[in-house]
């Protein structure tokens, strides 16, 4: 039984048109991910399986995301940039027999939109992080620890968590699809910056969303993975060069946000 779900992002599927992805069908795209599963799609909370490659730098990029879309490539086309901040706060989750991280972010006036994310750790493979990510919202009518209870399989499981610094994060944006095999991308750079401190962290995140398929044809998730792959490699591979053309210095080490974060006092 195939999961289908319609993503929110719109943009790939509207100016991706059939003849440039799939030439010679004139059905109607679609976009799928066998790992999603929606919480609340009006509000966009989910969980899935999340699959991302980091690169860190020694400054603010974001203006190297702004190029892509002004930028003619053989297979990638990008959208409109979009820009954002967040206010994050990570904790460390304690219990008898684990420890987990999970993320509050929103605005630093917490009157809007609040989520609660967590990240489990799979595997890393040729760059390629995978992670189990889930998405929610923050319930102001519960405590801190009870919101952070409500992300574990076992709420009552947690014995204590330990509240990390708070940070801005600026983020720039542009969703990528590869014209060839439809392979939907999020490739974002951002800076996050500690309150009242002089560190920061810039990092260049390529994150695979989902592939465009055509509507009612027969799947093989062998090819799909096989796809994502294949574009994961170009398309970082065209980052690189991106950053090497520009002469930017690029980390050995590329930490999480939460690996980061946790090291600042």
């Amino acid at each position: 039984m195939f999961n289908f779900c319609i993503l929110p992002t719109e943009f790939s599927v509207n100016i991706c048109g059939v003849n440039i992805v799939k030439s010679g069908i004139s059905n109607k795209l679609i976009e799928f991910n066998n790992d999603l599963e929606l919480l609340d799609s009006k509000n966009s909370f989910w969980k899935s399986k999340e699959e991302e490659i980091k690169i860190t730098l020694s400054k603010d990029v974001r203006n190297i995301i702004e190029d892509l879309q002004n930028s003619s490539f053989d297979r990638f086309i990008f959208s409109e940039l979009s820009m954002d901040t967040t206010f994050e706060i990570y904790y460390t989750v304690f219990g008898d027999r684990f420890k987990h991280n999970c993320v509050k972010l929103g605005k630093r006036s917490w009157k809007r939109k609040v989520a609660l994310k967590s990240k489990r750790f799979i595997k890393s493979s040729k760059s390629i992080l995978s992670k189990k990510m889930k998405i929610q919202e923050w319930q102001f009518g519960k405590s801190e620890q009870e919101n952070i209870a409500s992300m574990l399989d076992n709420p009552n499981s947690i014995l204590s968590y330990k509240k990390h610094h708070a940070f801005y994060k600026h983020k720039a944006r542009v969703v990528c699809v590869d014209k060839i095999n439809g392979s939907v991308f999020g490739v974002s750079a951002d800076i996050s910056c500690p309150l009242k401190r002089n560190q920061f962290l810039s990092q260049i995140e390529i994150e695979y969303w989902s592939q465009l398929i055509v509507e009612n044809e027969k799947l093989n998730l062998k090819i799909i993975s096989s796809n994502e792959r294949y574009s994961f490699k170009m398309l970082h591979n065209l980052i690189l060069n991106i950053l090497k053309h520009d002469k930017l210095t690029l980390s050995n080490y590329n930490p999480t946000k939460y690996e980061w974060i946790k090291n600042i006092e």
